[in-house]
């Protein structure tokens, strides 16, 4: 995977196109989609020492992370299971490292049964659907981190349908209060609750992932500032139903079409960030760690804006 990886940060537009052929061909993409971990590869992991949780928390604080701030994490609990600890126990220990003044906010996407997976999500039929979003019920699909962290009391859930957050922390209800106030909130929009973490250099910090892949914050720089955003017909509307306890609203939003995701070259933009030390790195036992100051990642993205950084764009969709 790291060969793979590495070959893919040579060129942006070769990682454009290798993703050009995945998206677009239904037998490359079932293909690939269907392939699974071999036996040996699973117990070959499984020889790996274990990790204490410990020294992750040193780690962080050698990375910089504040105690009293806002910490954004992405996780895996494949990576994270070296620690010996549950879910509940990892969000615990990272609750207490950031302190009482600490507030930690997590990916929680609704996992939506009737919405079309794969290919199938590039059509705009889907725009027609009404999905329901029970904002306590609704399952989370981004892990078990997050999932721990909404059954925990005191967390605190985002209305919004797409690149839901929750958080827990002093600033966990102001954070969401806002979400989907206006005309066609969009997810990382001036109203989020990312725009809402960026505006307070919230630091991003990935446990076992990686940061590039799972960088929700980039779109910030789209959805906050989308009047400068340039590139047309970068969203499309889609409708919900939200339910949270006895609030209910029907909703319209804007969400970035997914094709668009074709030509996000995340590869090079992990390997630009790294070298401007946006992105720092560690590496614990078998746990791989990295932050990110979201403040100084949207001063950066904004710089680039106007060649659309980090999407390369080929010459028939052109920029405004």
């Amino acid at each position: 995977m790291r060969i793979y990886k590495n070959i893919l940060s040579l060129s942006p537009w070769l990682e454009v196109i290798v993703k050009s052929f995945y998206w677009k061909s239904k037998f490359i993409y079932n293909f690939l989609s269907s392939k699974k971990k071999s036996r040996s590869a699973i117990q070959k992991n499984e020889r790996l020492l274990n990790c204490d949780f410990e020294h992750i928390k040193e780690a962080l604080s050698s990375l910089n992370v504040r105690c009293g701030g806002i910490m954004i994490v992405h996780s895996s609990m494949t990576a994270l299971r070296f620690t010996g600890l549950t879910p509940t126990q990892i969000c615990e220990e990272l609750i207490n490292f950031l302190g009482p003044k600490g507030t930690l906010a997590m990916p929680a996407f609704p996992l939506f049964k009737e919405e079309p997976v794969g290919l199938d999500r590039m059509k705009n039929n889907i725009c027609k659907q009404r999905l329901v979003y029970d904002v306590r019920h609704t399952r989370t699909w981004t892990g078990a981190l997050p999932k721990a962290l909404m059954n925990k009391p005191g967390a605190i859930r985002s209305r919004h349908p797409l690149n839901t957050m929750v958080a827990i922390g002093p600033h966990a209800s102001r954070m969401m209060a806002n979400n989907i106030e206006g005309s066609l909130p969009m997810p990382c929009g001036p109203q989020s609750s990312w725009k809402f973490c960026a505006d307070r250099d919230a630091t991003i910090v990935c446990l076992g992932v990686d940061t590039s892949h799972s960088l929700t914050m980039i779109h910030v720089a789209e959805d906050s500032w989308s009047q400068y955003w340039p590139i047309s017909n970068w969203y499309r509307e889609r409708l919900f139903h939200i339910i949270d306890d006895n609030f209910k609203k029907d909703l319209k939003v804007l969400e970035r079409h997914p094709r668009w995701s074709i030509n996000y070259a995340e590869r090079t933009l992990q390997k630009d960030l790294i070298r401007y030390g946006i992105i720092k790195v560690k590496e614990i036992g078998n746990i791989r760690i990295e932050t990110c100051s979201s403040a100084k990642l949207i001063d950066y993205l904004i710089g680039k804006r106007k060649k659309a950084y980090p999407y390369w764009i080929p010459f028939w969709d052109k920029l405004k």
